[in-house]
């Protein structure tokens, strides 16, 4: 199925997402912007403090009058129809957070914008495999029309229905089934292209500018791969090529070396002023 067509499901009303990063604050920002109540969860006070002013700034921006709530605990935010985690691509985080879930209203739906990791292994971690799927949006959230919808064999169809409505209603996105596979469909095909540019790079010595120059002007995409790395941040490249690799080591390489060295000297891309590039 290439697209899913919402059916007249539970309407989803209100959202909590749990992150307040940059996919976190992004989903909020959508969700705020089509009409949805949305509070966004996070135990750390810088986050929330850089997640609300980043949110309110937006909605200002685009003379959207509307508050979302930023608070420490689940417990705060109140009931729910969906529940996002949308916390860092890690496999146990994920894991911790969604087993912190177990216990919210039993019609509650919940949701991880994992990028990678398989929805049947994180699934396992809650009390509802039935009403658990993925959400894998895209950042920068509120701008792109994309969304994969992965659910297991265990999601009820009803369940992605309702979420289908909710990202092609308010949200006002495209929604496209993906196999409950490692990398799902996008990252399946977008990120050994990026490693695989990583590793010309450390193995040849052409620099990132040519390998970008090279690839803009040869395909026409337009950003290079390198380029691409940074957007996306490499830390998130390094976990999610290391996902890939660990579900098929014989047919994806190792990530490159190189990524374990940029994460480690802080060189994360935009969001850390220097990557591949200089920002």
């Amino acid at each position: 199925m290439s697209a899913l067509n919402p059916g007249t499901e539970a309407e989803i009303r209100r959202v909590i997402v749990i992150g307040a990063g940059q996919i976190g604050s992004g989903l909020a920002q959508a969700c705020a912007r089509g009409g949805v109540e949305v509070v966004v969860v996070d135990p750390d006070g810088y986050a929330r403090a850089r997640a609300r002013e980043r949110i309110q700034g937006w909605l200002h921006s685009k003379a959207i009058d509307r508050e979302v709530s930023c608070v420490a605990t689940l417990a705060q935010a109140g009931a729910a129809d969906l529940i996002v985690e949308a916390t860092p691509e890690d496999r146990d985080t994920k894991i911790a957070v969604l087993g912190g879930i177990a216990g919210c209203d039993d019609a509650t739906i919940i949701a991880t914008t994992t990028s990678a990791l398989p929805i049947a292994d994180l699934a396992a971690a809650t009390d509802r495999p039935d009403r658990f799927l993925g959400m894998h949006v895209f950042y920068p959230v509120p701008a792109m029309p994309v969304v994969e919808l992965i659910p297991s064999a265990d999601t009820a169809d009803a369940v992605v229905r309702s979420v289908a409505a909710l990202i092609e209603g308010p949200l006002g996105k495209t929604t496209v089934a993906a196999p409950d596979r490692p990398g799902f469909i996008v990252n399946a095909l977008v990120i050994p292209y990026v490693v695989a540019a990583v590793r010309l790079h450390q193995e040849t010595g052409a620099s990132a500018s040519e390998i970008d120059i090279l690839i803009r002007g040869a395909v026409g995409n337009p950003l290079g791969p390198l380029q691409l790395a940074d957007f996306m941040g490499i830390d998130t490249l390094r976990n999610i090529a290391g996902v890939l690799h660990r579900a098929d080591p014989v047919g994806t390489p190792r990530p490159p070396a190189l990524l374990d060295d940029m994460v480690a000297s802080g060189h994360l891309g935009r969001k850390s002023g220097q990557g591949f590039y200089v920002y």
